[in-house]
C-alpha cells in the first residue's frame, strides 16, 4: 500500500499546502480519501484524476470536500476513460443534503456507506468510527484485504499499522 499526502491544512490552504485530501494505492487501484481545497492540483501531479477508481469522504466540511465539484467537472470535460465509466463517490448519509450532491450526470455516483458496517472497496476493507465533531464525521480504518495492513485516519494522525509496528505522522 502506498499512502501520498495531497493537503493536511485544516480550514483553508496556504503556502501552497492544500486541505484533507491523501492517495491511498495498491494493486493499481487508486482511492482519493477526502478531497479538500488543492486536491485536484496535488493530484494532478502524481496521478491522472481519470485513474482514480474511487472517492471516499469522511465529513462534508468544506476543508474535505471544496475540489469535489472541481473533480465532478474535471470528470464531466474528458470523455477518456481508463477503468471507471462514472466516478464512485462513498460518503455518508448522516447529512443528506450533502450527500445528494455526489451525484452528477456521466461523472460522479454517490455511494452511501453505513457507518456501522464495513465497506469493501477495490482491495480495501474499510471500518468507520464516529469521531467527536461539530458536524457528522467519521474516522476510516482502510485495511488491505487479504493482509496485514491498515492505514487508520483520524482527526490527528494517520496511524500506519504492520506487525506490531506503529508508526504515526502528524496531518493537522
Amino acid at each position: 500500500m502506498k499512502l501520498t499526502v495531497l493537503g493536511y491544512l485544516g480550514g483553508y490552504p496556504a503556502n501552497g499546502i492544500g486541505t484533507s485530501s491523501y492517495l491511498l494505492e495498491s494493486s493499481g487501484f487508486h482511492l482519493l480519501i477526502d478531497c479538500g481545497s488543492g486536491a485536484l492540483l496535488s493530484l494532478e501531479d502524481v496521478l491522472d484524476p481519470l485513474k482514480l477508481n474511487g472517492l471516499i469522504l469522511t465529513h462534508y466540511h468544506h476543508d474535505h470536500t471544496a475540489d469535489v465539484g472541481v473533480l465532478q467537472y474535471y470528470w464531466q470535460l474528458h470523455s477518456k476513460r481508463y477503468d471507471e465509466a462514472v466516478l464512485p463517490i462513498y460518503g455518508h448519509q448522516l447529512d443528506s443534503q450533502n450527500f445528494k450532491g455526489l451525484d452528477w450526470p456521466n461523472s460522479t455516483k454517490g455511494i452511501a456507506y453505513d457507518p456501522n458496517a464495513s465497506l469493501d472497496v477495490g482491495p480495501f476493507s474499510i471500518t468507520f468510527l464516529k469521531m467527536h465533531h461539530p458536524v457528522p464525521r467519521l474516522g476510516c480504518e482502510l485495511q488491505k484485504k487479504q493482509a496485514k495492513k491498515c492505514w487508520s485516519l483520524r482527526p490527528i494522525r494517520i496511524i500506519f499499522l504492520k506487525s506490531r509496528r506503529l508508526l504515526t505522522m502528524p496531518i493537522c
